[in-house]
């Protein structure tokens, strides 16, 4: 059996599967058979949440309860509990929302139902009650994902977790979510924090078209499991009392506490996947043990997996207007050679089959030590993430002149086909240049943090809130190698069956070792470290039940330095030495030394998996340590070492003051934030170190209010000014000279941070237990965009030293000085829908199907400069901008057997515009996806439970596009994923 029908086998019995359950179907009526001994009471919550098919809330105000269960029989829900609570002083109440467990003589009003905090559930109708629930009680516009759903859908990162929420989009690497975008901005502009502090932690991309080791302040979600968090909660509207920065939002992060559900706690999950691709077993393993003494508790979480993942594609290096050479046109119909050589044909450059592979691991350990009591809360929190890949690439492509096939002066083109667009959609070459790519890296990403948050009431009026935190996050890549072959074949290069998938075929034998010959090799080590400080104290004083003020003091640091390492083009000019005819070891007449450039065939290795062709490609670090060069230590090389470094640090205070007023229908904020900041950026010179700096003073206004006009029906609105820093990319910018246009790109220290002005709108109908509604409606009018300007100036005038003296710069030289200023301003307008359905008015057992959905459509354009000159491109939508997305959740529960089915949508977006490479493309980014997973579980007990998983089940393909013109530039599938795995918890 293939892999292919052993997926599609193991596929349609899950569905088989599926479709026999619908036979099953639970009532609150009927009778269960229950076997507890010396239960505390949050276990049993639970316990009856998974018999019984409802969600089962607990009263704050019984955290402590030291109630001990002992029952056994057949009874009923209500037979149970009036058994359980007879003579007791807890009482609960059955309704069409579930059941609620509370102290005697407590009343269960509306506004007594929302003050609940500890809220014990199962199952997706449990996870989207609670979801709602915090949802209902947050004041600003705001959407949530509750630990229930973490790890129930596919999602293998809290990434995935978030990308049903509306107006969060994700990208993905691998297969799996990486960077979030909220609202159609850039990722930059998401603030995250992890238990109540901001923190950044950073990964990359293997890919050099996604943007391989940029620096920006994009929190990498790939780096933590899903299951270490209880809690992620979307703040889309601002308030004056949180941490400023997230001109987007903010996603607020927590990881699980001891408390959370009071008692001992032992959770145990091993898991296995495959993927189409790979030829080994991913692993996975979640475990948890907690306990609560009294007024303390202990909780540790760990996570561990390992995968490996593959990505199969063909890609170029953009398009250009390219005039091939007429030598290799002769054997062409004149009107075509005349075509070819006129420099007006577009032409893709450097036709690719590529395969990356990564073997990947990731740790995540948690711990929480909590103190809790009526008065008052303590946590200290510890996580430490680990995220190491041991990464391959390899490439097949033409490497001729100007990136064409063509070897100049053997080459010839025996036929052509240019396409109305003027470009060049089909080749046929005879001698053409063929080329490989082997690359090998490493790449860690070590992420800790520690956090104290406090909470006590002073007296009955007064209450403190403290937060206390240390961030650091490591990314570095150690290690990063290639090295390139070349040879010579008969080719074909054709976009015409599928634009976006070339069919690059070659006549030659490439597993011959005798086919090739080495090129060249490159070196490369990057490393960069991201911290965080932030402390804050606050003091809530409640004037009367309904009034409030909150005023703090809040002070951050926050630093990020990155160095690269370069040694390129090693060896080069002695392998040619060798290829001209100077026999090894002798020198030529510069008195390089010749090197023997044929390829050893013990250090090659065939591939087999790219469904283009076959060919040979290398153990990078073998075969350099094979021709005398280090791979591991730059330094132990002849070459010099190009050596880039960067740093920029931000201090920043802050003050504010809030005012709430709440009643049984409204809740009202107003309020008002002062910060002050302090940015340092390090240059490294040749003339000697740079650091200067600069002040910027913001006031940050904001009122959210909520009217509940009806039962259940909730208007939302907001007014607020929030920030988003400077991206580090511009902020530390080097000064660079370009002689061909005497431009000099001068020091962009001085950037203040972007400011929004927002508003924000939301109707809510939380119905009943089986319905959400939402509509939301936004608007963001942005100022103090960066853009470049330019003027003319002498040199001396510019305030830079030259560093440049090779190129006779004087004082009085006229040169175009381009900096970067906060002078452009956009704005941002959108919608956001939701709504989650459970079908229980149909005939069982139809009544067990659900639906949750979102819609987001997004509106904004911003101005695009080229930033080598200072002039304006062209208005497009913001980069990562998806005017469109969408997601579908098809779910079936009953009280043993959970299924879902998931479709994820987004739409084309651009991803950069990049200056440098304005010769091939004034934009690229990606076409629309639709992503489509599965999940599935059964509970054997209430202690066991299997679980089934399936990701990317159409095997999506990322197609990458250059240019407006919407031509190809990478294309790649990474397979399907499926995962199968057992739970115990007790």
């Amino acid at each position: 059996m293939t892999k292919t029908a052993s997926y599609s086998y193991l596929l349609t019995l899950a569905l088989l599967v599926l479709f026999s359950a619908a036979s099953f179907s639970a009532s609150l009526n009927e009778s269960r058979y229950i076997n507890l001994k010396n239960k505390p009471l949050a276990d049993v919550a639970k316990q009856f949440s998974v018999l019984f098919n409802t969600p089962i809330s607990v009263s704050s105000q019984l955290t402590k309860s030291s109630l001990i269960v002992n029952i056994e029989g057949e009874y009923t829900l209500n037979n149970a509990l009036a058994f359980i609570f007879k003579g007791t002083k807890v009482s609960y109440e059955i309704s069409s929302l579930g059941v609620i467990i509370k102290p005697r003589n407590v009343i269960n009003t509306h506004n007594n139902t929302r003050a609940i905090d500890e809220v014990v559930v199962t199952g997706i109708r449990g996870a989207l009650k609670r979801a709602r629930d915090i949802k209902y009680r947050t004041t600003q516009i705001s959407d949530a994902i509750a630990s229930e759903d973490m790890g129930e859908y596919s999602d293998i990162n809290i990434a995935e977790s978030l990308q049903t929420i509306p107006g969060v989009t994700i990208t993905r690497e691998a297969g799996e979510g990486r960077q979030l975008s909220l609202r159609g901005t850039l990722p930059d502009f998401t603030q995250v924090t992890l238990n109540g502090m901001p923190v950044l932690a950073n990964n990359d991309s293997p890919m050099d078209s996604r943007e391989q080791k940029q620096r920006d302040r994009s929190f990498d979600f790939n780096i933590f499991s899903s299951e270490l968090f209880n809690q992620a909660q979307v703040l889309k509207a601002y308030s004056a009392d949180q941490v400023s920065g997230g001109l987007a939002g903010t996603v607020a992060l927590n990881t699980t506490k001891p408390f959370d559900q009071p008692g001992f706690n032992f959770t145990f999950s091993p898991q296995i996947g495959l993927n189409q691709y790979t030829n080994t077993l991913a692993h996975r393993f979640t475990g948890l043990i907690s306990n609560t003494w009294d007024n303390w508790g202990s909780l540790i979480s760990l996570s561990y997996g390992k995968r490996n993942a593959e990505e199969r594609g063909v890609n170029t290096f953009r398009w250009r207007e390219i005039a091939l050479p007429p030598s290799a046109l002769t054997l062409l119909p004149s009107t075509l050679q005349s075509r070819l050589a006129s420099g007006e044909i577009t032409m893709p450059r450097g036709n690719r089959n590529s395969v990356w592979r990564s073997s990947q691991s990731r740790l995540g350990l948690s711990f929480a030590l909590q103190f809790k009591d009526e008065n008052t809360s303590v946590t200290f929190d510890a996580l430490h993430a680990l995220l190491d890949s041991n990464r391959t690439e390899f490439h097949l492509y033409p490497r001729g002149d100007q990136s064409s096939p063509i070897i100049l002066g053997e080459t010839q083109v025996l036929d052509a086909e240019i396409n109305t667009a003027n470009e060049l959609v089909y080749g046929k070459y005879q001698d053409a240049r063929a080329a490989t790519e082997s690359r090998a890296q490493l790449s860690q990403t070590d992420y800790n943090q520690v956090v104290l948050n406090a909470h006590t009431a002073i007296n009955k009026r007064l209450n403190m809130t403290l937060v206390v935190g240390l961030e650091q996050s490591d990314f570095d890549i150690p290690l990063s190698n290639k090295i390139y072959t070349k040879g010579k074949s008969d080719l074909e290069v054709d976009y015409r069956p599928d634009r976006f998938f070339a069919n690059i075929r070659y006549n030659n034998d490439l597993l011959s070792a005798d086919m090739w010959q080495m090129q060249e090799i490159d070196l490369e080590e990057y490393f960069a470290q991201t911290r965080y400080q932030h402390a804050e104290l606050a003091f809530t004083y409640n004037y009367s039940p309904s009034f409030s003020g909150k005023w703090g003091i809040e002070y951050t640091y926050f630093s990020n330095a990155s160095t690269s390492l370069f040694q390129a083009d090693l060896l080069e000019d002695n392998w040619a030495a060798y290829a001209n005819g100077i026999p090894a070891g002798e020198p030529d007449e510069t008195g390089i030394i010749s090197v023997d450039n044929n390829l050893p065939v013990h250090l090659a290795n065939p591939l087999f998996a790219h469904p283009n062709a076959n060919w040979l490609t290398l153990s990078t670090n073998t075969a350099m340590q094979y021709f005398g060069i280090n791979p591991f230590n730059l330094s132990l090389n002849s070459q010099d070492i190009t050596q880039l470094f960067s740093q920029t640090a931000e201090t920043k205070h802050s003050s504010f003051v809030l005012f709430s007023w709440t009643s049984a229908t409204l809740d009202a904020e107003l309020g008002l934030r002062y910060q002050q900041e302090q940015v340092d950026t390090t240059y490294r010179l040749s003339s000697g170190t740079l650091t200067p700096y600069q002040t910027h003073s913001t006031l940050l206004p904001s009122v959210n209010v909520s009217w509940e006009f009806e039962p259940n029906w909730l208007i939302r609105a907001g007014a607020s000014r929030n920030t988003a820093r400077p991206l580090l990319s511009d902020l530390s910018s080097p000064p660079v000279y370009l002689q061909d246009t005497q431009t000099v790109l001068g020091l962009n220290y001085s950037l203040a941070p972007y400011i929004a002005n927002n508003l924000d709108v939301s109707l809510e109908g939380y119905i009943n237990d089986n319905t959400l509604f939402s509509f939301s409606a936004f608007y963001k009018k942005i100022s103090n965009f960066v853009a470049p300007r330019a003027k003319l100036i002498e040199f001396g005038d510019t305030a830079l030293p030259n560093i440049w003296p090779e190129n006779d710069l004087q004082s009085n030289t006229i040169v175009r000085l381009v900096t970067k200023s906060n002078h452009e301003s956009a704005s941002l307008n959108g919608i956001e829908t939701m709504l989650t359905y459970k079908l229980s008015n149909l005939p069982a057992p139809w009544n067990n199907i659900g639906i949750a959905g979102q819609y987001t459509f997004t509106n904004g354009k911003t101005n695009y400069y080229n930033e080598l000159s200072g002039k304006i491109l062209f208005s497009k939508a913001f980069p990562y901008l998806s005017k469109q997305t969408a997601s579908v959740t098809l779910y079936y529960e009953t009280d043993l057997l959970t299924a879902r089915m998931v479709a994820t949508y987004r739409d084309k977006y651009i991803q950069t515009v990049n200056s440098q490479t304005l010769l091939d493309e004034d934009e690229n980014g990606f076409h629309a996806t639709l992503y489509l997973d599965a999940s599935f579980s059964y509970q054997f007990n209430p202690n066991w439970q299997f679980k089934i998983k399936a990701q990317n089940l159409t095997n999506q393909r990322e197609e990458q596009y250059s240019d407006s013109a919407d031509r190809p530039y990478n294309s790649v599938t990474s397979g399907r994923t499926f995962y199968m795995g057992l739970t115990y918890q007790y």
